[in-house]
């Protein structure tokens, strides 16, 4: 096994362990009266994180090149499980997210559409040739597909996924052959709708006013990004210790989930949550590095996706939390409460260490990794918005 192979499996133990500390300090706040009902929700998490290292193992093992010959049957199961979710999912906080499996146990397809949309992205611009892919027809196709898996999430509603899907799905587009004035080209409606769907929809336009000022309804819209800001404010340099925050004693609402880092930088402070930051650099660095040393076009592809939707994730999830950005629910990759996330997540990591352990040497690296080299840095500030 390669460097980059051991540096992706030892930051991701790393942000996987740490999560599995956070959610137990969490738990233990949320039910610090009755300390003994902490242990189902962690034990929850462990299971969750055995079965993605199950999926991991899976296709780590499994050889990668396969996937670009199932990519029509990824694409058609995960329309279909968006699709089926519109109409049997079971309606959580005004949304339909999520399929109820058993008791608890829930599952969410919009995570399955994190891992096929750079499978299908990889596989598109690996089975077109250049002249087809960087034509008006290549790119509407490709983007086409991609738009179907985000409008069906769009649904739901969950803007914060769509956006995201569309978005990585998009810029591995444009890395990898599509002319880029196509893609500025269809930003400029594309930004026009989202914003028509923001003033159309009351929840979209609250959750906006409410990022400018959280304080005009502190009680109301703005109460989750201000207890937000008061852990990490309070957390100072080093934090309190772990265990020790308050706002997660039923102040701080989706502690263990889309607001775990404002926990984390009032237990550990600013040192703390640069380290965190610090560890999702690291592979973003790593899974461009793997990337641009892939054996072929499809595993270059796909590398830079699954990368692309872990750190973005990550980035849209901090920002969130530091009221950077307006509030949309979106989990921290493997460290948020989440089993869907967490199986599907660990998945794609086995595929990147997969195309890892295949790649070829810097100085023999195929010709269109090239155009990863070239798009490191805007892929990097992307990644960092």
């Amino acid at each position: 096994m390669n460097r980059s192979a051991n540096m992706v499996l030892c930051i991701v133990a790393a942000l996987v362990g740490f999560g599995l500390v956070m959610n137990y300090s969490v738990s233990t706040g949320t039910f610090a009266e009755h300390p003994e009902q902490s242990y189902p929700g962690v034990m929850k998490h462990f299971i969750c994180i055995l079965a993605g290292a199950g999926a991991f193992w899976c296709m780590a093992g499994y050889r990668y090149q396969g996937l670009r010959d199932w990519w029509k049957w990824v694409v058609g199961l995960t329309v279909a499980l968006l699709s089926a979710v519109l109409f049997l999912g079971t309606m959580r906080n005004g949304a339909r997210r999520w399929f109820i499996l058993y008791g608890q146990v829930a599952f969410q397809p919009s995570e399955v559409a994190k891992v096929a949309v750079p499978i299908f992205v990889a596989a598109y611009v690996s089975l077109r040739g250049r002249e087809e892919l960087r034509s008006l027809r290549g790119f509407l196709v490709g983007l086409g597909v991609v738009c179907v898996m985000a409008g069906l999430i769009l649904l739901e509603p969950d803007f914060g996924t769509a956006t995201l899907v569309g978005a990585v799905g998009l810029l591995t587009l444009v890395v990898f052959g599509v002319r880029p004035i196509y893609a500025l080209g269809m930003m400029v409606p594309g930004a026009g709708l989202m914003v028509l769907i923001a003033l159309t929809k009351t929840y979209m336009r609250e959750r906006i006013l409410m990022w400018i000022d959280p304080w005009r309804d502190p009680q109301g819209t703005g109460y989750h990004i201000i207890q937000s800001l008061i852990a990490i404010g309070s957390g100072g340099v080093c934090g309190k210790g772990l265990a020790w925050s308050e706002q997660k004693l039923w102040y701080l609402p989706e502690a263990n989930t889309d607001f775990i880092f404002s926990i984390i930088g009032e237990e550990f402070g600013l040192c703390g949550s640069i380290a965190v930051i610090i560890l999702f650099v690291l592979l973003l660095r790593e899974g461009i590095r793997i990337a641009k040393n892939a054996p072929d076009a499809f595993g270059s592809a796909l590398a830079f996706g699954i990368t692309m939707m872990i750190t973005v994730q990550a980035a849209f999830n901090i920002a969130v939390t530091t009221k950077s950005v307006p509030t949309k629910g979106i989990s921290l990759p493997f460290i948020s409460f989440g089993g869907s996330s967490m199986l599907l997540a660990l998945a794609a990591v086995g595929i990147l260490v997969n195309i890892a352990r295949q790649g070829v040497a810097p100085a023999t690296a195929p010709a269109g990794s090239a155009a990863v080299t070239s798009a490191a840095g805007s892929a990097s500030a992307a990644g960092a918005g």
